[in-house]
């Protein structure tokens, strides 16, 4: 007779397994490589991970049966689903580039842009704050008012005013609004524009 962990890993394996094998056509032969040298190596979470990694840093679209295999081993370890709503074609507000610094680009400077902008914002996001303890991607960075577009788990966005106070700030300090969905953040999105 089997353990039952050994059953519930299994699952969890198996489900890896699919998700990779259904994108498996899009990666690159050493990526899908990785994902399986994990996989047979008892690391499924890790697995998962690198599997996401690919897809998002690559910017490879995927099918919404793939995302649905994903989100099924990532639910089955309990992982956020931040991990593979953001995964291409993950969709986010139109933003005007004349007055939006989009992060998304895979420039250096975008990206560390978009590291520092995150790490002020770990540092001011305090216990209370609406998004203590969200995972969060950092999408834009409106240049007329100083607010910044987030995107979150659960098809939600946000936007943010940091104080870049490099310290945990109260919660009437650090302004946000958290949206319910795209067209809430699209809305968000114009009415700063206009105000810009």
């Amino acid at each position: 007779m089997q353990h039952p962990d050994y059953q519930s890993h299994q699952v969890i394996d198996d489900s890896v397994r699919a998700a990779a094998r259904l994108v498996a056509g899009s990666l690159r032969p050493e990526q899908y490589d990785d994902v399986i040298h994990l996989l047979d190596h008892g690391e499924p979470g890790i697995a998962l991970d690198t599997l996401c990694s690919h897809l998002y840093e690559d910017d490879i679209e995927i099918d919404d049966g793939a995302r649905r295999q994903i989100a099924h081993a990532g639910e089955l370890m309990g992982t956020s689903p931040l991990v593979w709503e953001r995964l291409a074609p993950a969709p986010w507000p139109d933003v005007d580039p004349a007055t939006w610094w989009t992060f998304q680009t895979g420039e250096p400077a975008d990206a560390e842009h978009s590291w520092n902008v995150r790490r002020e914002l770990e540092r001011e996001i305090g216990v209370g704050h609406v998004l203590h303890g969200e995972r969060f991607d950092v999408l834009a960075r409106f240049s007329g008012a100083d607010k910044v577009l987030l995107r979150l788990a659960g098809g939600r966005f946000a936007v943010v005013h940091p104080t870049w106070s490099v310290r945990a700030e109260p919660s009437l300090r650090l302004a946000t609004v958290v949206l319910p969905d795209l067209h809430g953040a699209q809305v968000e999105v114009d009415r700063i524009s206009d105000l810009g």
